[in-house]
């Protein structure tokens, strides 16, 4: 019996901005090409294989929808089915400071940069300490615990952004 395989792929293209930090307004966009185009392609190809694919792109790619996508597949999948998870977008990486989700020997965090939430991750970046990143994309620590919730053998993550490389660590060994 072949194991059903489940994915859940989001990319992310929308990165306008506005936030207003010691008195100046801040506004743009770091909008992104092609990142929905792979997205699509890779969830068209895995259904064509027969799996179960969760789509998000852009508005259905921020944080609530992350958590709420990873509980739905998490109900359904069973431990001898196949995981794929798959991010196409901005990431970051943040000097983040003495949280939880920094280790002791490493006091940056990778995040992935989810829909609207440039607005939040660059005053962060120019010093706002209280602004809440956590609040509006997930660090390399926290997806690691998300995704070691899913209970199956077979889990793959692709990440397609910047800083990517920092995800490899203990929460995906």
């Amino acid at each position: 019996v072949i194991p059903q395989g489940y994915a859940l792929i989001y990319g992310v293209e929308d990165y306008e901005f506005s936030y207003t930090y010691n008195s100046f307004l801040y506004s743009g966009n770091k909008d992104l090409k092609y990142t929905i185009d792979d997205a699509e392609a890779l969830a068209e190809l895995l259904e064509s294989k027969g799996w179960i694919v969760t789509l998000g792109v852009d508005e259905d790619a921020d944080l609530e929808s992350l958590l709420s996508d990873i509980e739905t597949i998490k109900s359904k999948i069973s431990q001898n089915d196949r995981f794929l998870f798959y991010f196409s977008g901005h990431g970051a990486y943040l000097e983040m400071n003495e949280t939880e989700f920094s280790s002791a020997d490493n006091s940056y965090d990778e995040i992935l940069v989810l829909h609207d939430s440039l607005s939040t991750i660059y005053p962060y970046m120019r010093g706002d300490q209280d602004a809440d990143v956590l609040s509006v994309t997930v660090t390399d620590d926290t997806l690691g615990e998300i995704l070691s919730e899913i209970p199956v053998k077979n889990k793959t993550v692709i990440i397609d952004a910047c800083n990517s490389g920092g995800f490899i660590g203990d929460a995906f060994t």
